[in-house]
């Protein structure tokens, strides 16, 4: 209806005939100049006050540390060395599969969260994960709260994460909820 009111806008492209000529002859003096094409690194230089410009996946890392073995192990060792991070995650396996492994599950969590939260600098973050189809949000969050106060420490809970759109919910089925992440803020 709108076309028919007011008329086809492109009708009379064809009618119009442009040259690209000021164009090319503008990217020919860029060029001889020493600029490419883009506006962008590396044809375009960078400006003195100009923020860094490396997408941050590709910068390069200021601490980083990644540890393969025990989680439980190596938690108690960093501990007992006294280090701390800005961020710590924790995304173990399933401690609680099932109902009869929930209580170990939820203490298995707990445990988790103590020897993580010291590790966790001043005014950092702790994300604790959990894929456990037995343990509800509410035991999973406080197990992990009693962890990480057993830890020494205090905390804000500032997000509640779940599953993504490739892995749906089912209101009728509370096991399909079983992905969770729990993100804290540790005190200073």
């Amino acid at each position: 209806d709108r076309l028919r009111e007011v008329g086809d806008p492109g009708a009379s492209i064809d009618d119009q005939v442009g040259t690209l000529s000021s164009l090319l002859e503008l990217a020919a003096t860029d060029a001889e100049g020493g600029l490419g094409d883009a506006p962008w690194p590396p044809h375009f230089p960078k400006g003195d006050d100009e923020p860094l410009r490396v997408n941050p996946s590709r910068a390069k890392k200021v601490a980083e540390w990644e540890a393969i073995g025990d989680a439980f192990a190596t938690l108690e060792t960093l501990g007992a060395e006294g280090a701390q991070f800005d961020l710590v995650i924790c995304d173990p396996p399933a401690f609680a599969p099932a109902k009869p492994a929930l209580e170990a599950g939820l203490r298995a969590y707990e445990r988790l969260a103590r020897l993580s939260a010291p590790l966790v600098a001043p005014g950092g973050f702790l994300v604790l994960c959990s894929c456990s189809h037995a343990a509800d949000l509410s035991a999973f969050r406080n197990a992990s709260a009693r962890g990480i106060g057993r830890g020494g420490r205090r905390a804000q809970l500032l997000h509640t994460g779940f599953a993504g759109p490739d892995h749906p919910m089912l209101p009728q089925l509370a096991e399909t909820g079983y992905l969770k992440a729990l993100f804290f803020r540790l005190d200073g």
